[in-house]
């Protein structure tokens, strides 16, 4: 058994306004934290003040009201160079892709790359980075907690084999109405009318135990993009459960190309092929049943992997 504290950048709870979030991950361990809440413009500014951070978060649930705000309001406080991180949101960095959203006009877009290119930043941590810059990071949003806490015990070694599993992919998303779910729904139909024979397909909603006992038994889970373009909460999860995520190369790379998932370049047959799947299995099975390499595949899972990346640009 393995006790891990999770990383996270979600904050909870959700309407109650932006001083009611309780700060948790990432954001707890920021010098600032600037809160704020969708659909108000209220702002909380968390932290010593009168101290001059290295760290500051930056919430973007109240996204087209935080960048200004943060670039007018809280931007000029800071005199010292320092690590901007942003994210508890699915909105995108820096263009705003998410179809349930506009996307940022044009004096938006000009406020982001003016606080990019800020002296004073030194690096910026973006959850759901929609494009590759200069100074810019990928931060995953990795496991998801509405309670608060995120320690918890994790199973050294998988209870079955993944070789010894069924050549099955794990086909179980939620899917919403609008255009930001239509990537899912395509998956969906991929995986029944073309891989039948090495998909398992859920079309309706079950229990989180549930779900986590089909990952347990399943070499592989399919990682689609829903909300934002992190492929997490339910990467971390599946991981964690050992089951190899499956996800669609994109600009999250830079943070996932150090777990062991399976790339695909397109969501198509060819990509997700038999021979595919059994080469995964040989090259990534090892990071969830070799002890010493499970280990620091759960390291890499975890709020210090995290935050130390995030210190050693600070340094």
């Amino acid at each position: 058994m393995q006790i891990i504290n999770l990383q996270n950048t979600r904050l909870f709870p959700k309407k109650n306004g932006a001083s009611a979030y309780r700060l948790s991950g990432i954001a707890a361990r920021c010098d600032w934290a600037v809160m704020t809440a969708r659909n108000q413009k209220t702002i909380s500014l968390r932290g010593n003040i009168s101290c001059q951070p290295r760290t500051v978060f930056l919430s973007l649930r109240s996204v087209f009201h935080a960048i200004p705000y943060f670039y007018e309001e809280i931007l000029p406080k800071i005199h010292g160079k320092f690590v901007l991180i942003t994210g508890s949101e699915d909105i995108t960095i820096p263009n705003q892709t998410d179809k349930r959203w506009r996307a940022f006009n044009s004096a938006e877009k000009s406020l982001i790359t003016k606080i990019l290119n800020d002296d004073r930043v030194i690096h910026w941590f973006v959850e759901n980075k929609d494009e590759n810059r200069a100074k810019m990071s990928t931060l995953p949003v990795g496991y998801v907690c509405t309670k608060g806490y995120l320690s918890t015990v994790i199973t050294q070694t998988p209870e079955t084999l993944i070789r010894d599993r069924s050549l099955k992919m794990l086909c179980a998303h939620r899917i919403r109405g609008g255009a930001q779910w239509e990537v899912r729904r395509k998956v969906t139909k991929l995986c029944s009318n073309q891989l039948p024979k090495t998909s398992t397909i859920l079309t309706d909603e079950v229990s989180e135990m549930d779900f986590r006992h089909l990952v347990r038994k399943h070499p592989f889970t399919l990682c689609v993009q829903g909300g934002g373009l992190d492929p997490s909460p339910k990467a971390w999860l599946c991981i964690i459960n050992g089951s190899i995520p499956i996800i669609k190369s994109s600009t999250l790379d830079d943070a996932y190309s150090s777990l062991p998932v399976a790339f695909v370049d397109e969501w198509n047959k060819d990509c997700l092929s038999k021979d595919k799947l059994l080469q995964w299995i040989y090259e990534l099975s090892p990071y969830y049943e070799d002890p010493e390499l499970r280990s620091q595949t759960l390291e890499r899972l975890s709020l210090d992997y995290w935050w130390n990346k995030i210190i050693e640009k600070v340094i």
